[in-house]
């Protein structure tokens, strides 16, 4: 089963369509900001919903907005298999995607009633590389990193080696052991300034 193109157009459908037009409004503008993808796919493979997150992953790993990944369908198809044979137990699959461009994806898929007597899955995804990226600069306002520093524990936290994150920020790997030995020093002065 290959999964099919779909517009990838919000559909509130008639699982909305008891709740005033404020309340969908709402929903929608939470989805649609999320800083994970959220996907609604049918049985079948169709993409019913997808935020812009969602459009964004399915473009880097399809080159296409309106393509499901098959990387994506294969978690998918997986539930769908296990769902087969324990139809009374409500599962979450997840899987790690890693994309070409050094994007860490984790993919978590669960079975969901998206319409009377329709089964669809909720797929959300979640770029995990951006969100180090957030926990780092988070880290660096809490630790009061330079600016330097924020840039070198950003890629400490994307998982790069001091020689990619020399390489990257054009400095010695020298410098980039100083840059983490500092930052490791701002992180213990700050965990003992915590209340406990």
């Amino acid at each position: 089963m290959t999964p099919a193109k779909s517009v990838l157009s919000p559909n509130l459908g008639s699982q909305f369509s008891t709740e005033p037009i404020g309340k969908q409004m709402l929903l929608y503008g939470v989805l649609e900001e999320m800083i994970d993808g959220i996907l609604v796919i049918t049985a079948q493979g169709q993409i019913k919903y997808a935020n812009q997150s969602a459009q964004d992953i399915c473009q880097l790993l399809t080159a296409s907005r309106s393509n499901l990944p098959s990387q994506i369908w294969k978690v998918c198809v997986a539930l769908l298999e296990t769902q087969q044979f324990l139809p009374e137990q409500m599962f979450i699959l997840e899987d790690e995607i890693r994309a070409e461009q050094a994007h860490n994806l984790r993919v978590r898929v669960r079975r969901i009633e998206c319409e009377v007597n329709e089964v669809c899955l909720l797929v959300t995804i979640e770029n995990r590389d951006r969100n180090n990226q957030s926990v780092a600069l988070a880290e660096a306002r809490r630790y009061g990193l330079t600016s330097r520093e924020t840039e070198v524990w950003m890629l400490r936290r994307s998982n790069l080696s001091y020689k990619a994150i020399a390489a990257k920020l054009h400095i010695a790997i020298d410098t980039v052991k100083k840059h983490i030995k500092n930052i490791h020093a701002k992180q213990q002065v700050a965990m003992w300034r915590e209340p406990q």
